[in-house]
C-alpha cells in the first residue's frame, strides 16, 4: 500500500512539474500588444531621429519617408508567446526572435533573429497597459491591446 501511495504521489509531482509556472509579469506581458495612438509621434520621431544619425547624408530623403514610417508604426503589432519567442507584424511583414523579463521584471530583453539584442525598461505592466522606456530610440512608449 505504501508503494502504491508514493507512486501515486510521484506521478502527480512529476506531472505537475511539468508546467511552467509564471510570474504576474510574464503572465501580462503574454499576448498581442500594439502601440497607444499617443505613443505614435514620439516613436517615428525616434525611428527618425536614429535614422538620421546612422546616415545623415540622407536626412532629408528620410524625413520625406516620415509618411511611411508612420504607417508602419501604426501597423505595428508584437505578440510575446509563452515559450520565450516573439513575433513582430507590421507592412513590412513578420519577424521572430526571443524576449525575457530580466532584473526583477524591470526589463524586457529582446532578442532579434539576426542575434542582436535590446533592453528596455518596463515602466507599467497590466494585464492591458504595458509602458516601455525604448532605451533604442530613447523614447517612452505605452503598448495596449488590439
Amino acid at each position: 500500500m505504501k508503494t502504491k501511495t508514493f507512486f501515486s504521489a510521484a506521478a502527480i509531482a512529476l506531472s505537475l512539474s511539468a508546467f511552467t509556472t509564471f510570474s504576474t509579469a510574464e503572465k501580462d506581458v503574454l499576448g498581442t500588444w500594439k502601440l497607444d495612438e499617443a505613443s505614435i509621434p514620439q516613436m517615428v520621431d525616434g525611428i527618425i531621429t536614429k535614422a538620421v544619425a546612422a546616415a545623415p547624408d540622407a536626412e532629408d530623403k528620410i524625413k520625406e519617408s516620415k509618411g511611411e514610417i508612420v504607417e508602419l508604426v501604426k501597423s505595428l503589432q508584437v505578440t510575446y508567446k509563452a515559450d520565450g519567442t516573439y513575433e513582430s507584424a507590421s507592412t513590412q511583414g513578420l519577424k521572430h526572435g526571443k524576449w525575457v523579463l530580466t532584473d526583477k521584471n524591470h526589463n524586457i530583453q529582446i532578442t532579434k533573429a539576426d542575434g542582436t539584442t535590446r533592453k528596455d525598461s518596463i515602466l507599467e505592466l497590466t494585464a492591458s497597459k504595458f509602458k516601455l522606456l525604448n532605451r533604442e530610440l530613447k523614447v517612452t512608449t505605452l503598448y495596449v491591446r488590439p
